[in-house]
């Protein structure tokens, strides 16, 4: 058991007012007496996702133990009780590669992140520059597009449909049907419901939040708030008249993907803003090997790879230089946002080992690879059966293209393809 940690040492510095926050980079151990019951109790009910609670109890000796289930961002609880998930990259990482993920670092807007303290830092900075180009483009005008539109009229305009309308024939309005050249159109309830969303969670920075707001009153006006989730902000087209819309639902799409579920706390509905950051590191990767590899290879995300008629497995990244079901893969990788070994960091966890060997097995190769955002004191390179499994650093907090560049000729040497080493 890790030896408990005094309540200072656990806990971060308040955020005004008496609040406490629990400060969880992974995995802490902090004295029963430290931590109110119910505080604790509602952190299982409400953010088990996010955070794994274990109780105090003879296995634990009595003590709390919390484990951070690789989030990084702000928790808020009870009783002026937050918790603080810190990333095991700096902030300044984390900014850069949902930059890359979202692809908006090519506009340039967040310069000026590095000062950033937290993942909250990055959220309100992400809101308040949506807030404000949404505002910008209020007053030059909101795109419009053409809607069709269906209702009953005593007037006539468009097409009248004339089957409901013979099925109602004593009803003096007509059933019709006309395009209108409107504001309230998908392009623009993507912005409101991203700011509805955004002032759900509770802006701490009182200019942004006061922007969100006059934001959201603006265009609530004229545009009907419907739900958006983020995959409803990628493949849109743009256009001459909606060519910037590019950009704000770039940062709709960050703001959305990191949105936690509703959370009920006294008489206040709480959506959490938090990135999870396993998802991210397998994103960003996967973004940076499409980008670097050979153009005589391909890369398949999360390729399913079926066990039976019913049963599959999910591989993160298969590399291949052909169909897959033809037996063209030259290796696979799994991206792994976790130290090596609770209690080493010379080896993989044995989970993540036999899962990779299995994966390498069911494609009939015999290469495979565990990816990490974190440093290894040595590196895992052996022969497991028919498999040769190896851990790589890729390392977040250098530059980019320097380190899937030497995470690429790390792999292809290790091949023994050294003309596809960059």
């Amino acid at each position: 058991m890790a030896e408990q940690q005094r309540l200072g040492e656990f806990l971060g510095e308040n955020r005004g007012g008496d609040d406490n926050e629990l400060v969880l980079p992974e995995h802490r151990v902090v004295a029963r007496e430290n931590i109110p019951y119910e505080v604790g109790e509602y952190l299982h009910s409400n953010y088990n996702t996010e955070v794994d609670v274990t109780f105090p109890s003879p296995k634990t000796d009595g003590s709390w133990e919390f484990k951070n289930e690789g989030y990084a961002g702000r928790l808020e609880l009870i009783d002026g009780w937050s918790v603080s998930l810190k990333p095991k990259v700096e902030i300044e990482s984390v900014f850069r590669m949902l930059e890359e993920v979202y692809e908006i670092e090519s506009f340039q807007i967040l310069e000026g992140i590095t000062d950033a303290q937290s993942v909250n830092d990055i959220f309100h900075r992400v809101v308040n520059i949506l807030a404000k180009k949404i505002a910008n483009r209020n007053r030059e005008g909101l795109y419009k597009s053409y809607v069709s539109r269906n209702e009953r009229s005593n007037s006539i305009r468009g097409r009248i449909d004339i089957r409901q309308a013979a099925s109602r024939p004593w009803d003096p309005k007509l059933p019709i049907q006309y395009d209108e050249l409107t504001a309230d159109n998908e392009e623009n309830q993507i912005l409101l419901w991203t700011i509805f969303q955004a002032l759900s969670v509770g802006i701490e920075h009182p200019e942004t939040q006061n922007q969100a707001r006059e934001v959201f009153r603006s265009l609530a006006n004229e545009i009907s708030l419907t739900r958006f989730g983020e995959k409803d902000c990628i493949n849109r087209n743009y256009g001459r008249d909606n060519h910037d819309y590019e950009l704000l639902h770039s940062l709709c799409r960050i703001i959305l993907a990191n949105m936690g579920p509703t959370v009920n706390r006294g008489d206040t509905r709480v959506v959490p803003f938090r990135v999870e950051m396993a998802s991210l590191f397998e994103n960003f990767v996967a973004k940076k090997l499409e980008e670097n590899l050979p153009k005589e290879l391909e890369l398949t995300t999360q390729y399913k790879c079926p066990l039976d008629d019913d049963r599959s497995w999910i591989i993160d990244l298969v590399v291949h230089n052909g169909p897959v079901e033809e037996g063209n893969v030259l290796f696979i990788a799994d991206t792994k946002y976790s130290t090596p070994n609770s209690t080493s960091k010379l080896l993989p966890r044995p989970s993540s080992l036999s899962q990779v060997v299995s994966y390498a097995t069911a494609l009939d190769i015999d290469q495979a690879y565990l990816l990490y955002p974190v440093s290894i004191e040595t590196e895992f390179n052996q022969l497991i059966g028919d498999v040769r499994v190896r851990t790589l650093h890729f390392d977040a907090e250098q530059n980019f293209d320097h380190s899937i560049r030497s995470l690429l000729r790390s792999i292809f040497l290790g091949l023994g393809m050294p003309d596809l080493a960059p």
